[in-house]
């Protein structure tokens, strides 16, 4: 059980950027999986679904769980969602797919986020996987976690290191890049069997340095399919690493504009076509007086930023997309 290799000539087998015996301890590499920015702004990216489908990608990902993006040709929306830490919105404008134009709305997000990239990865994996980590295991597992093993991979330079928690293997890849351990190879595999059944892989492709942060030029993201390996792949245009925006822990008190995440080239560069189509692309005392006590006043929800909530305009209501399936 491994990490699948790429298709094509296997690069030659080097030694490890380290001297014998200074291997990267366990909890160097396991806090290198966590993303090292925010936030990410991507102005402009190309997204592909497997070898035939592909279209233009606008997002902006905040950890842990804030996310909006749209999928675009030719400057003309096909499908747009955005969710956080209370729901989601999504719009489908396209009937090119199994899902009927309109607009949807509801507080399980995992399953409205397939539509968008091909993959059910859970909110705050799929943001994590954007800032350029790795998901965490899955929350419902109370069972410490298992060092399988650390060992070079020389023939992909990567230090792998394999975990197990309750019934999931998980296997991650790190490359030396700018003087730190980065994710760049990692999949999950469940079940106690063997061959263990695998829900997913990723890989973080051509590591480079933008806007003093390190972010891959790709990002792959792959599960078992009908026949063989469904994959989605991200190719950044560009990246604003940890561009302002409100403050997702805390929450923000009004409601902003929504427009202020995008900079105007993020629709600027349409080259990509559907493949096989031309032309489209505080609390109060709580008692005043003995005769009149007050009730606390209710501290209101911090509300939503509008630049993570979408709006339906003319598009027909279709409720929640999660009661579907």
């Amino acid at each position: 059980m491994g990490i699948v290799a790429l298709a094509g000539c296997r690069p030659r087998a080097t030694k490890p950027p380290y001297a014998r015996g200074s291997a990267p301890s366990v909890a160097e590499l396991v806090a290198a999986t966590r993303p090292r920015i925010s936030a990410l702004q991507v102005p402009s990216a190309k997204v592909r679904f497997n070898r035939s489908i592909a279209g233009n990608l606008m997002m902006i990902a905040q950890a842990p769980t804030r996310f909006t993006g749209q999928v675009h040709v030719a400057g003309k929306e096909l499908m747009s969602l955005a969710f956080h830490e209370r729901g989601y919105t999504l719009r489908n404008v396209s009937d090119r797919g199994d899902l009927p134009v309109g607009f949807y709305t509801g507080t399980q997000t995992r399953c409205a986020i397939e539509p968008l990239i091909g993959s059910a990865l859970a909110p705050d994996e799929f943001v994590q996987v954007v800032l350029g980590g790795i998901p965490e295991f899955p929350s419902a597992q109370r069972n410490p976690v298992e060092i399988v093993e650390q060992l070079w991979d020389g023939e992909h330079q990567v230090e792998v290191l394999r975990l197990r928690n309750g019934s999931y293997l998980r296997e991650i890849g790190f490359t030396w890049f700018a003087n730190s351990w980065w994710p760049t190879r990692a999949a999950q595999w469940r079940g106690a069997g063997d061959p263990a059944r695998l829900m997913w892989s990723l890989e973080h492709e051509d590591l480079h340095t933008v806007g003093g942060a390190v972010l891959p030029k790709r990002t792959k993201i792959s599960r078992p399919g009908a026949t063989d390996r469904d994959t989605v792949t991200i190719s950044y245009r560009k990246q604003v690493p940890n561009p302002p925006l409100p403050d997702a822990s805390a929450g923000a008190t009004e409601a902003d504009t929504g427009d202020e995440g995008w900079d105007d080239d993020g629709w600027g560069d349409d080259e990509g076509e559907w493949e096989g189509e031309e032309g489209e692309e505080s609390r109060e005392d709580a008692s005043p007086t003995p005769a009149k006590p007050t009730t606390p006043t209710p501290r209101p929800a911090a509300a939503v930023p509008a630049l993570f909530v979408l709006t339906g305009d003319d598009l027909p209501s279709r409720g929640d997309l999660c009661a579907r399936v």
